[in-house]
């Protein structure tokens, strides 16, 4: 081989092996998960579990159980860098959506005449989990109680991180939540964003009608 060019390539080797050392030493590169990011994952998790099991919580104090894994969720966010913050948002919103189309393969898996029945345990669980997380904000700022955040807010398994960095009890953002949505829906077939339009419209038009029970 040419003297010249073996010189450049020994360089670019170098310059290569240099610049994959400051990667990985500036954590920009990894084989494993940080273990920081695995932690939250982890608790992402088992509040989905806490979300899902038996059909959701069916009392205060069950919601309060969630509400105080979302807090440590929230706190433990916080503390991450931006980079892994984001992919811990990532992950909850991922999480998150997998929670709501849980729900909705539930309703369509439940006989037409107890919809309606199913609905309401899902409502329910919904305004326990967004009263606890209201709850828990007003502790944290030792101001009166918000409202309790909508059924799309406290909905989700973990949808308690947002995008851009901190963490919020109510979940997301409106315009995060409408642009995961629309992305969602371009993603799917038209026979699967019929179902998704139909439980929204059963389920709308659900708590309405059981609103200030």
């Amino acid at each position: 081989m040419n003297p010249t060019l073996r010189r450049w390539g020994g360089r670019t080797l170098l310059a290569v092996v240099a610049l994959f050392l400051i990667a990985w030493l500036g954590g920009w590169v990894r084989f494993t998960t940080d273990p920081r990011l695995a932690e939250v994952l982890a608790m992402q998790r088992e509040v989905d579990r806490l979300v899902a099991a038996d059909g959701g919580p069916k009392t205060e104090a069950e919601a309060r159980v969630i509400a105080d894994a979302w807090g440590k969720i929230r706190e433990k966010t916080e503390a991450l860098p931006p980079r892994l913050r984001g992919q811990a948002a990532a992950a909850g919103w991922a999480t998150a959506e997998a929670g709501r189309r849980r729900a909705m393969d539930q309703f369509f898996a439940t006989p037409p005449a107890e919809r309606k029945a199913e609905l309401d345990r899902q409502i329910k669980s919904e305004r326990l989990i967004g009263g606890a997380l209201a709850a828990a904000a007003a502790t944290r700022s030792q101001a009166p109680a918000p409202a309790a955040p909508s059924a799309g807010q406290a909905g989700g398994a973990a949808g308690a991180q947002t995008g851009g960095g901190s963490a919020s009890p109510q979940g997301p953002s409106e315009d995060s939540r409408n642009a995961g949505r629309k992305g969602v829906i371009d993603n799917t077939s038209s026979s699967q964003r019929a179902r998704f339009f139909e439980y929204q419209r059963a389920r709308n038009e659900r708590r309405k009608a059981t609103a200030g029970r």
